[in-house]
């Protein structure tokens, strides 16, 4: 069993988690941007690599 920190994710939802398009996701996949499992053709995302991919992307705002 998995906690929430360990949960994987699928393409769908990674793409929904950050609002982007899940063509979007399998180019980070494909390119070694975005760390993952693969289960037979089956992809899945850990939330935490997730969520680093998500900062490691972050621009500066207006208040930084």
């Amino acid at each position: 069993m998995t906690t929430q920190s360990q949960k994987l994710l699928t393409v769908v939802e990674a793409a929904t988690a950050l609002q982007l398009s899940t063509k979007t996701i399998y180019r980070a996949v494909e390119s070694g941007d975005l760390p993952h499992h693969r289960f037979g053709r089956a992809v899945r995302i850990a939330l935490t690599d997730l969520e680093a991919f998500a900062n490691r992307h972050r621009s500066g705002g207006l208040f930084q």
